[in-house]
């Protein structure tokens, strides 16, 4: 395999704030071979819209000064980034809005393990139990499931009241698998009702056998 010299930045898209992008170009600027005088412009033109802009504001001699990639990094910090105080309070806020909704279970379990990492990274660490409740609240259980999940545990933590989730969602799927099987048998005196609340029309009622339109 061919040595990659790691000339070209990472890009900075519309799904990194400032810290990460940031993080990114730490980790390309240890691997990088370029020559500290051309990590600046390299940088600069990998950027795109009003970054670029911004770094097209710097002096070319300033780019182009070993300690160009550092006074670019500054600028567009302070043009783009955050403070420290913001970005934990931005986080923490992206995390309290989670709600599943109609996310499938896998998706919502791995958005929010991935919103609490970023809390972690901002020293925002919750106790297991308040982790598990939240996790719990969030799923948008009804009280009958939120009880079933919690009495399946042993300890309110985290790990077990994912694992419960997963198990109750499982089961509530393969129990509506079955349901919808059930009602393609029903009987006259049994079925009316069910196959009609799933959306089937009868052309027949007065015959022992309904007529179903799909």
């Amino acid at each position: 395999m061919a040595h990659s010299s790691y000339k070209t930045p990472p890009a900075w898209g519309h799904d990194l704030d400032y810290e990460s992008w940031k993080t990114e170009m730490e980790m390309w600027d240890a691997v990088t071979d370029l020559a500290k005088e051309k990590k600046a412009r390299a940088v600069a033109l990998s950027l795109t819209g009003a970054k670029r802009g911004a770094a097209r504001a710097i002096p070319l001699a300033d780019l182009k000064a070993e300690t160009g990639a550092k006074t670019l990094l500054d600028n567009l910090k302070f043009l783009f980034g955050r403070d420290i105080v913001d970005e934990k309070f931005h986080d923490y806020e992206m995390f309290e809005k989670l709600r599943r909704g109609n996310k499938p279970n896998t998706e919502f379990i791995t958005l929010f393990d991935s919103l609490y990492q970023k809390l972690v990274e901002r020293k925002l660490v919750l106790s297991p139990a308040v982790l598990a409740c939240k996790l719990l609240s969030y799923s948008d259980l009804d009280e009958r499931d939120k009880k079933l999940v919690l009495s399946a545990p042993p300890q309110l933590t985290y790990e077990d009241i994912k694992s419960s989730l997963r198990r109750i969602f499982s089961s509530s799927v393969a129990s509506m698998s079955v349901r919808s099987d059930a009602t393609r048998y029903s009987d006259h005196k049994g079925g009316a009702s069910v196959c009609i609340r799933a959306g089937w029309e009868f052309k027949d009622l007065s015959t022992s056998q309904y007529q179903i339109q799909w």
